[in-house]
């Protein structure tokens, strides 16, 4: 119990309230915590790995932050503690619980009171959802679900938790196999299993991309097939559903070939068009703006230029990473640098690496007025050695370390990572790297690795 006061006494006064519990933070996908941090331009170039979540078994990890937890899946479900541990840095934590089950996949959310995963059975595969205390647990090594859905195709996929309701798809078909091609349906649950709603998303275009993440903002949630259309239906399953089991239609959609990257503050934001001709064009999420016809479409209120893809969005900035360079480029929500017709944006700033080479950004996120990176980089000019990957972590406001014309933002931040970093979370005082896949260099199982600024600093 003293390694519990010691350590987090310090964490909760930021953290108790604060959370990350689901990929991309929120249901909207943004990429950005709500919560203050008490890291910020003045101090996050002291950020010091002090902390190491391994990952046991398995070469994938998926992380939330929840309640003073940090739940990780791999082959299992484990439970950290979230403010860390102590020990010589960086200290190696052990898992407060783990369940007794194998082979999860790597969707997890936390929501209504569990944290849901995705298992792979001999029979079925199943969501689960898990209690988060582990008051459930015989032993700290036998946790098991206290809820189990079985989806009714037992293909279940791209968890999240939106409003009061786990959204879950569920794939019928085998994508590699031309022909049996992927058919996708969604339901949406309550806490408790029962099931609420369902869609019928039809066919996939493009199964091999796998399935397209639910997307909300308020009562609309963005539901599509890869490379297919986005579209809104009423997560309160109330306008256009009907029947028994309660059937529901889209309300709007997007144009075709879009898809829905993130939503927040009363916008959608999708990726329109195909590979490197493709940008992210905003769209009212409500469906009034630009919106009209029967059945009714919405048209973009503006766009970026051609070969943008989506990192983040906070209340000022949506981030796009630039597929030609790989670095990412800073679009003003208020419409300036915005012109033409159709309106196309062009970006207020853009990042660069904080090592030299050549970079492409892969995830990023937002909090405390910090934008977080990860990047592969090769090190060398001629891109002659092994690609690296780094954290790194720029003014989001586009402010401090920034210059020239056009702005170009340097990193506050930059640290050499030894695995693929899958997600970065802002949680209080704490920045979390999640591992992804293997470790570029020797090591199978990528970790959680926990930073945070020297209290002397």
């Amino acid at each position: 119990m003293r390694r519990f006061v010691v350590v987090v006494v310090a964490v909760l006064a930021l953290s108790a309230c604060a959370a990350w519990e689901q990929k991309g933070f929120d249901a909207g996908n943004s990429g950005t915590s709500a919560f203050p941090s008490s890291v910020n331009t003045g101090n996050v170039g002291s950020l010091t790995h002090v902390f190491t979540d391994p990952e046991p078994g398995g070469t994938g990890l998926h992380a939330v932050v929840s309640g003073g937890k940090l739940f990780a899946v791999g082959h299992q479900l484990y439970a950290f503690d979230a403010g860390g541990c102590s020990g010589a840095l960086p200290a190696s934590c052990t898992p407060i619980w783990k369940s007794n089950a194998f082979n999860f996949g790597d969707d997890i959310v936390v929501g209504g009171g569990k944290v849901w995963v995705i298992q792979f059975g001999t029979s079925a595969t199943t969501v689960q959802g898990f209690d988060p205390s582990g008051a459930s647990c015989p032993t700290p090594t036998t946790c098991a679900p206290v809820t189990i859905i079985t989806t009714p195709h037992a293909r279940p996929s791209a968890l999240r938790w939106i409003g009061d309701t786990l959204h879950v798809t569920d794939n019928v078909g085998e994508p590699s196999d031309p022909n049996k091609p992927s058919h996708q349906y969604h339901y949406a649950y309550g806490a408790d299993g029962t099931l609420r709603w369902q869609a019928d998303l039809g066919v996939s275009p493009a199964a091999f991309y796998g399935t397209h993440i639910p997307i909300a903002d308020g009562d609309a949630v963005f539901l599509g097939l890869p490379l297919g259309t986005t579209r809104a239906y009423d997560n309160r399953g109330v306008t256009n559903c009907t029947g028994t089991p309660k059937t529901c239609l889209p309300m709007w959609s997007l144009p075709a070939d879009s898809t829905a990257d993130a939503a927040r503050a009363g916008r959608v934001y999708a990726f329109l068009g195909s590979g490197p001709t493709g940008g992210i064009s905003a769209f009212d999420a409500h469906g009034i703006q630009g919106c009209s016809g029967s059945p009714k479409v919405c048209q973009p209120l503006w766009t970026t230029p051609t070969g943008t893809g989506f990192q983040a969005v906070d209340d000022t900035h949506l981030f796009g990473r630039n597929i030609d360079d790989g670095l990412v480029d800073a679009f003003a929500l208020d419409g300036t640098g915005c012109s033409g017709s159709p309106r196309v944006c062009q970006p207020q700033w853009s990042n660069t690496p904080g090592v030299s080479g050549n970079a492409g950004a892969y995830v990023s996120s937002v909090g405390g007025g910090l934008l977080y990176t990860s990047s592969s980089i090769c090190d060398v000019s001629n891109c002659s050695a092994t690609r690296n990957w780094y954290v790194d972590a720029h003014d989001a406001a586009g402010s401090v370390g920034c210059s020239g014309t056009p702005k170009v933002c340097h990193a506050l931040f930059s640290k050499l990572i030894p695995f693929r970093p899958a997600e970065i979370m802002i949680v209080g005082d704490v920045i979390y790297v999640v591992g992804d896949l293997a470790n570029v260099f020797t090591d199978p199982s990528p970790p959680v690795w926990g930073f945070r600024v020297p209290s002397n600093s």
